[in-house]
């Protein structure tokens, strides 16, 4: 399904992003170190992750912040105890929100359109890169999904052969 078009120009060369979802992403908590500990079954400590019918295990997730040392913005001042059992309420409160729908992992398809001349070229081949965290509610400027077009888009234009980003 397609989530999002969008142009954009960057050192006079004109670019359509395209986001796709990403149909055969891996669940979030599989995908990245430093997420917490995941269930299909309800139980003592679990926190349901939106209508997805999976299950956060607050007390496991808050002992592996405390083993693998997960933190956040301003923990100096926090006891160990209490930058653990953030962190964790932290990393809820996102894979929540993936289990309400709120993101996904979507595709990213970046195709040039222009040269520096302005002249239309024929569509180069689309450059791919899968496994972005995309939120439905908020355009590509939004800080959300500011990543895409501030750190994904550019690696992906240096795959076009004859392009170079300007300093």
């Amino acid at each position: 399904m397609n989530l999002c078009d969008h142009y954009i120009t960057r050192d006079g060369i004109t670019y359509r992003i395209k986001l796709f979802q990403d149909d055969y992403a891996d669940l979030p908590w599989e995908s990245w170190d430093g997420s917490g500990v995941v269930e299909k079954k309800p139980g003592p400590g679990r926190l349901r992750l939106g209508a997805s019918g999976y299950f956060y295990n607050f007390p496991a997730s808050v002992e592996r912040a405390k083993r693998d040392g997960w933190g956040y913005e301003g923990m100096e001042k926090d006891s160990p105890k209490k930058r653990a059992s953030k962190a964790a309420l932290n990393d809820y409160k996102f894979l929540n929100e993936w289990g309400l729908g709120n993101w996904e992992f979507a595709v990213l398809e970046v195709t040039r359109l222009e040269n520096s001349n302005g002249e239309l070229l024929n569509e180069s081949e689309p450059v791919f890169l899968a496994g972005i965290e995309y939120w439905r509610d908020y355009d590509l400027n939004h800080e959300k999904n500011r990543h895409i077009i501030d750190y994904m888009m550019p690696d992906l234009i240096c795959e076009f052969p004859d392009m170079k980003l300007a300093a």
